[in-house]
């Protein structure tokens, strides 16, 4: 697989978690993935992109967020949407939909 083809996997995955989130009232997958940095963290260490996304997240400004989950012209949300931690935050389904998409067998 191509860099190109993991950004657009990744640009897919992010979006269909923003509509999921953007379609909650309570927004269950900001504190999805917050826990999930939390995790990353007690595992391997800080890291400045899991800073950036606790921070994006925490600000609770939904507009900064989906930019950062939709945009495929910013650089700086293409490399956080490689690291993102909203991937577990869209069902099993949805997720082999968009695999299927991309002839992938797992994501």
């Amino acid at each position: 697989m191509t860099h190109g083809q993991i950004d657009r996997v990744n640009l897919a995955v992010n979006r269909m978690a923003a509509r999921l989130i953007e379609t909650d009232p309570q927004r269950k997958g900001l504190g999805i993935a917050l826990k999930n940095i939390r995790r990353w963290r007690a595992n391997s260490g800080r890291s400045m992109l899991y800073d950036k996304w606790e921070n994006i997240i925490t600000s609770g400004d939904w507009k900064t967020i989906r930019h950062y989950l939709v945009s495929s012209k910013d650089g700086n949300a293409q490399e956080l949407q490689q690291n993102t931690p909203f991937r577990n935050t869209i069902p099993i389904k949805l997720k082999k939909r968009i695999g299927l998409k991309y002839s992938l067998v797992d994501l």
